[in-house]
């Protein structure tokens, strides 16, 4: 019961300061602004690039020019490999936006998946640590297929659906 009202603190952040203003904005207005002049592939993928620049920009601009103490996924670095990770992350939320027609659907998406990397993992900071990982190809594998099984899902719902991405609208 302890860690019950931290949790609830922590997803009620991630909620408030990251999920909801970061897909209003993304996949919410300036997607939908592309969209309406723009093929929906076209503005999915410039609404990825846009993403994924704010915090390559950001970063710069807070240690740089600020001396803010900065960092990028927890690193006091620029990190080239969290913004791959980010324009995965954006390309899979643009498109749960196209297949749901909803931008509720990608801040549950980006609250579920920020909320567990901050909750579970191996630094002293998460709520469930793993301390002793003997097997950790299975740890490794086990999310991916997860991954993987979500992905392969939402590419099966417009055929089972029989409703079509139409991606060049």
């Amino acid at each position: 019961a302890s860690i019950l009202t931290p949790l609830a603190a922590a997803f009620a952040t991630i909620l408030f300061f990251e999920a909801i203003p970061e897909e209003v904005a993304f996949r919410g207005y300036i997607y939908r602004t592309l969209s309406a002049s723009k093929a929906r592939w076209a503005a999915g993928v410039l609404t990825v690039v846009l993403f994924v620049l704010l915090p390559a920009l950001l970063f710069p601009f807070q240690t740089l020019v600020l001396g803010m103490d900065a960092s990028m996924n927890g690193q006091p670095y620029f990190a080239p490999g969290f913004l791959i990770t980010l324009a995965v992350f954006g390309t899979f939320l643009v498109f749960l936006r196209v297949v749901t027609g909803t931008v509720w659907a990608s801040i549950g998406f980006h609250l579920g998946f920020v909320g567990v990397n901050r909750v579970i993992g191996p630094d002293a900071t998460t709520a469930i640590q793993f301390a002793d990982i003997t097997n950790s190809i299975a740890m490794q594998v086990t999310p991916l297929v997860c991954a993987l099984a979500i992905l392969g899902g939402l590419i099966a719902y417009p055929r089972i659906t029989k409703q079509p991405m139409g991606w060049r609208e």
